[in-house]
């Protein structure tokens, strides 16, 4: 998102803000019905692994994937966005580490409601893990 498009999102007129929440609505009843079928989601918490700390402002901050593509620090957020769009419970874990030795994460998310099961999900990852 440009810097433009959260100073429209923050003006925004009652009807589109009815609108832009129909379509949360919409995409939160996708997810109900994916968690009919699925008990959990396990997707990554980010593009990239961690990265050094930025000190520029925020929107002139990019970063790089493994392929080398660079992209706005901002679209960082989106890979966030269905949890907190959809009002979902979601936590981060580590995961290991990449060929870099940098850390890499991921992101837990369950049905509405399912807070605690997604914190046991986590739980047990994280010591499959250790274990490993």
């Amino acid at each position: 998102m440009s810097w433009a498009q959260g100073v429209l999102g923050y003006a925004a007129r009652h009807r589109d803000w009815l609108a832009a929440n129909e379509t949360r609505a919409h995409l939160r009843g996708e997810m109900i019905t994916f968690f009919q079928r699925y008990d959990i989601l396990i997707c990554p918490c980010a593009p990239t692994v961690a990265f050094p700390h930025e000190h520029r402002p925020i929107n002139w901050r990019t970063l790089s994937t493994s392929t080398g593509d660079r992209f706005s620090y901002l679209r960082m957020l989106e890979w966030s966005a269905l949890a907190t769009t959809c009002g979902l419970p979601a936590t981060a874990i580590p995961a290991g580490l990449a060929a870099s030795g940098l850390p890499v994460g991921v992101q837990i998310i369950g049905p509405p409601g399912s807070d605690t099961f997604v914190i046991a999900v986590a739980e047990a990852i994280e010591k499959a893990l250790q274990a490993a």
